[in-house]
């Protein structure tokens, strides 16, 4: 049975991952040197902070449509994801190789995808795998464990996800790198937290003024901390806009719940939900030749020019990403790896 709010949200979640890799290609080029045009970068991580719930939130209705059930069957389980993710990971991952690296030898393609290094952006499917195999432990536990067991394996898992960065930054310790945290262990917060957040409420999230208030201040903190600090340092500063990070989680919740609380209708647009994995996997290849055609030089950009760049992006992006992906669904065997 489909539950609309989850389509709704993958629906918004796809469009804001795609927003992201638009508005953070200025914070990534003049990350090294803020000072270089700071309008532009504190412009860029302003409305970046919007949509840090992206990602978080595909880890939470993967968690939910597989931890709702009643039983599993592991085997079969794994079998159908192998095929789902495994395959499409591994023909990909030397697609952008081949495609980004054209001087690399076979081997170094294949290192590169053994590794997670096709392209930035398959990290997530990478995790996604790591987390698939954790699944029957996860199962196991959500099942035989209290709202309150829940409860606490969250919060022990959020207080990790925020102390590890800030241990690991201030005082030297890199934490993330020798507890190998950061990309299977890190998400699985999400993971449960979109079982626990399906089956139960939340008193302060529980109305949507409430989700829409905790929303607008988690992004407000989230933009004042990473300028803060940024300009600080004079270089751009990741810890505060992390997936993983406590003012992220606080607005995925936010997102999470107030979509969870709207009476949504039955729409032809949620089919195109279904498409996420073909955006998710495709819209950088789009995104790339986009960002060619306007050759920006980001130091002299002015920034009425930059929104411009990255409202026309989005729009761009997303639209061309939705087409092919629905035209590859369409054909044989490509259609199994979208």
């Amino acid at each position: 049975m489909r539950i609309l709010y989850l389509e709704y949200l993958r629906l918004i979640a796809s469009i804001a991952v795609v927003a992201i890799h638009v508005i953070s290609r200025a914070s990534y080029v003049l990350g090294s040197n803020i000072n270089s045009n700071l309008s532009v970068f504190s412009t860029a991580i302003s409305i970046d902070a919007f949509f840090r719930f992206c990602v978080p939130i595909f880890f939470m209705i993967s968690g939910i449509l597989i931890l709702k059930k009643d039983d599993l069957d592991i085997k079969k389980f794994l079998i159908s994801r192998f095929k789902r993710v495994v395959i499409p990971v591994i023909v990909w991952g030397y697609a952008y190789s081949f495609w980004f690296n054209r001087t690399f030898t076979f081997a170094e393609h294949t290192k590169n995808v053994l590794l997670g290094n096709g392209f930035y952006h398959l990290w997530f499917l990478y995790s996604i795998i790591g987390l698939y195999l954790a699944v029957p432990i996860i199962f196991k536990f959500v099942k035989n464990s209290k709202k309150i067991e829940i409860e606490t394996m969250l919060i022990i898992g959020v207080i990790c996800n925020t102390l590890i960065p800030v241990i690991s930054k201030y005082f030297y310790v890199d934490l993330g790198s020798v507890l190998n945290l950061n990309y299977v262990a890190g998400y699985m917060i999400y993971f449960i937290l979109g079982y626990y957040l399906y089956e139960y409420d939340l008193k302060l999230f529980n109305s949507k003024l409430k989700s829409t208030i905790m929303y607008l201040l988690s992004t407000a903190m989230i933009i004042f901390f990473t300028l803060e600090t940024s300009i600080a340092q004079g270089g751009q500063e990741m810890l505060f806009i992390h997936y993983s990070w406590i003012l992220v989680f606080i607005q995925t919740v936010s997102v999470f719940t107030l979509f969870k609380q709207i009476k949504f209708k039955n729409s032809d647009v949620t089919k195109v939900s279904s498409l996420f994995m073909g955006i998710y996997i495709l819209h950088i290849f789009i995104l790339e030749g986009y960002q060619k055609m306007w050759n920006i030089d980001y130091a002299t950009l002015e920034v009425s020019k930059y929104l411009l760049y990255v409202v026309l992006g989005i729009i761009y992006t997303y639209i061309v990403s939705v087409a092919i992906s629905y035209l590859l669904k369409k054909t044989p065997v490509i259609k199994n790896l979208l």
